[in-house]
């Protein structure tokens, strides 16, 4: 509530000019019950003379209650003046934490412009992944006859898994249908000695590039980076999270491993999916799969 002290001062300096008024009443009728006694007798301006000098008594005790007055009414005004700095202390208190969070409104809007127009980049390379699956069919006439099945987005990364022929880079003669059963044969050390990784190569780079985003952004707090990598984690398909798993033992072990097991990124993972004899544990430790928090 804001006070008005003009008002207040005039409310309160009243009782004084009333005070001086009444002193002045007194004074002169003093001076008249004087004369009327004197009756004029040679001695009555002595009387008058005393009678000056007792009210001249009064009014110095009237003078020293004046100053008791305006002690009392200075500290009301500098209570009045605490009162009002301790409003001006508590509205500044209040515009600061405003402006704090008017700060960490605009710090999130930066973020999340930032990291969504990643995640439509990161979208925009996926629609851009193209293979085209080419399969000889025989004839009843015994001949062969090529077909081609063109695959988009993210059935690339199932049909080069399931169906996709798979050579051998250091024995051409070694030719397997799909991933899934050239990693039966090989191993990990398989999946290094095949093209088809490299074709998602743009791919897990602009993945490892929001995660890390993600983690050293000073525009989020802690607390929060889990669940903006939540967000990405919940754009995976199936097979995305199959090939995350196997590159995060083998490329993306140094960079984009530590990631996937900060955010349990293979949390939506299916073991079923992944070759049989590779554990699913295997580099990983089970915050990958799993969070905690």
């Amino acid at each position: 509530m804001k006070l008005d002290f003009v008002n207040i001062r005039k409310w309160e300096y009243w009782p004084l000019f009333t005070l001086i008024v009444l002193c002045i009443i007194i004074f002169g009728f003093g001076l008249m019950i004087t004369f009327s006694l004197g009756n004029g007798k040679p001695d009555s301006a002595n009387e008058i003379g005393d009678s000056a000098g007792a009210i001249n008594g009064l009014f110095s005790a009237l003078a020293f209650a004046g100053v008791i007055f305006a002690i009392i009414l200075q500290k009301k005004e500098l209570s009045l003046q605490r009162h009002e700095l301790e409003q001006t202390r508590q509205e500044l208190t209040a515009q600061k934490e405003e402006f704090e969070e008017q700060n960490k409104t605009l710090r999130h809007q930066r973020f999340e412009d930032t990291f969504f127009n990643m995640m439509h980049l990161h979208q925009n390379i996926i629609d851009s992944l193209y293979y085209v699956l080419i399969v000889n069919i025989r004839q009843e006439d015994g001949s062969f006859k090529e077909c081609k099945e063109e695959f988009h987005g993210r059935d690339v990364f199932k049909a080069i898994f399931e169906n996709a022929p798979v050579n051998n880079l250091e024995e051409e003669s070694d030719s397997y249908i799909g991933m899934r059963n050239y990693l039966l044969q090989y191993g990990l050390e398989g999946y290094e000695k095949t093209d088809y990784p490299n074709m998602f190569d743009h791919y897990f780079r602009h993945l490892y590039r929001i995660l890390k985003f993600v983690t050293t952004s000073q525009l989020i707090e802690d607390d929060e980076r889990y669940d903006y990598a939540a967000l990405l984690r919940g754009q995976l398909s199936r097979y995305e999270l199959v090939w995350l798993y196997y590159n995060g033992l083998t490329y993306g072990k140094q960079k984009l491993r530590p990631y996937l097991q900060t955010y349990a990124m293979l949390k939506n993972l299916r073991k079923e999916m992944l070759v049989k004899e590779i554990k699913i544990e295997d580099g990983y430790t089970i915050a990958a799969f799993y969070h905690q928090n």
